[in-house]
């Protein structure tokens, strides 16, 4: 009975030495996790802004051409590239869900949507491309730790994607 209760006694300590030795592994596994989740979710909405622009684009090919950018539309006074860049900007949401727009978050350093393209001609069923991109800092944007560094993570993380459909 002796020596159980100095067994006990002498293993009083090792729990929370366990507990200090992991919970940092564990902390950082979770807070990784959670920034790729962060990227992964800006991601999602950089494709549904790409699709957006796509399709409006698919029903404007006049977008192609640079001299045509600033043509009325004709519900409104807003030009054809204005609402090209616009309906692209309203699909951009931040992970709590809220659109973007100019006044909030948005910079033009942040988002940046590139004129459509085609192939070299605007006919019905050729392809038409846009492309987005956007820059990201996450909250760890700016965190470093002392001899790690950022674990390989970059500062900002730069997305791009691109999306077809064919001319209407």
């Amino acid at each position: 009975m002796r020596k159980t209760a100095r067994k006990n006694r002498d293993e009083h300590g090792q729990s929370l030495t366990e507990l200090a030795v992991g919970l940092p592994f564990v902390l950082l596994v979770i807070l990784v996790l959670f920034e790729m989740g962060l990227v992964f979710a800006t991601y999602i909405s950089m494709i549904n802004a790409a699709r957006e622009g796509a399709f409006f684009a698919s029903r404007h090919p006049e977008l192609v051409d640079p001299n045509r950018w600033n043509d009325a539309l004709a519900p409104g006074n807003t030009t054809i590239g204005e609402e090209y860049e616009s309906r692209v900007r309203n699909e951009v949401f931040v992970v709590t869900t809220q659109p973007l727009s100019a006044k909030q978050l948005l910079t033009e350093d942040v988002i940046h949507v590139d004129p459509p393209i085609t192939d070299g001609t605007s006919d019905p069923g050729d392809p038409i491309t846009v492309t987005v991109h956007y820059t990201l800092s996450t909250f760890t944007s700016n965190v470093s730790l002392p001899f790690f560094g950022r674990f390989g993570l970059p500062n900002r993380y730069h997305l791009q994607y691109s999306f077809g459909t064919p001319i209407r």
